[in-house]
């Protein structure tokens, strides 16, 4: 009998919060993990792009760049020597194409949910619980997830939903942009790059 969606999307957070990526990586969908791959690397390299063209004389306001969550090879050719800071180590985005898929997505859970690396504190949730699970039809179930676990105190509080699907007869996670999303410096002077995280994005989340 297999592993309830609830009980494997438990294991796949808390191997995030113990920052064992191989192990979050293992309960992820394959699926998922080759479409995180790519948009991930699609969204590194236009905002290379981004990065790397000049800002018009007269801009004003707020900076933004899309990404189609696909791309070439000649985009890494052109964009491939751009450093990542956000990411540990700091490698250049040639060098995480180069990882297998796995690896490429360990390193991108960490990067977005270390606590020691600026990404991890605008996530929404900062210590998902599990509440349950409903069903999606036979091969896809939502977990639901809320800030912490409940309490006799309980107060109204963010409310997230994971997705998992079977694959081969188990439940696995399919990864959302909350849990693998990492930021990235929109100028030379963001404060991402001087390390400022002291509550900084979850602010910006809760007030917006």
């Amino acid at each position: 009998m297999p592993v309830p969606p609830t009980a494997v999307a438990k294991r796949f957070l808390t191997a995030l919060e113990r920052g064992q990526w191989a192990d979050a990586v293992g309960l992820v969908h394959p699926d998922s993990r080759r479409k995180t791959r790519t948009q991930t690397l699609a969204h590194l390299l236009a905002w290379a792009r981004f990065r790397s063209a000049p800002a018009p004389a007269d801009h004003q306001g707020a900076v933004a760049f899309g990404s189609s969550g696909r791309f070439a090879s000649t985009d890494l050719r052109e964009m491939g020597h751009f450093i990542v800071p956000t990411y540990r180590g700091s490698p250049t985005i040639q060098s995480l194409a180069a990882l297998s898929t796995a690896a490429f997505v360990e390193r991108l859970l960490d990067a977005a949910n270390a606590p020691d690396l600026p990404s991890r504190v605008f996530r929404i949730l900062q210590t998902p619980f599990a509440l349950g699970h409903v069903m999606d039809g036979p091969r896809l179930a939502h977990v639901v997830l809320r800030e912490g676990p409940p309490s006799p105190r309980t107060r109204l509080t963010y409310i997230a939903t994971l997705p998992l699907q079977r694959a081969h007869g188990t439940w696995r996670v399919r990864l959302t942009h909350d849990i693998a999303r990492v930021h990235l410096p929109m100028s030379d002077n963001d404060p991402l790059l001087a390390g400022a995280r002291l509550g900084l994005g979850r602010r910006r989340l809760t007030t917006a």
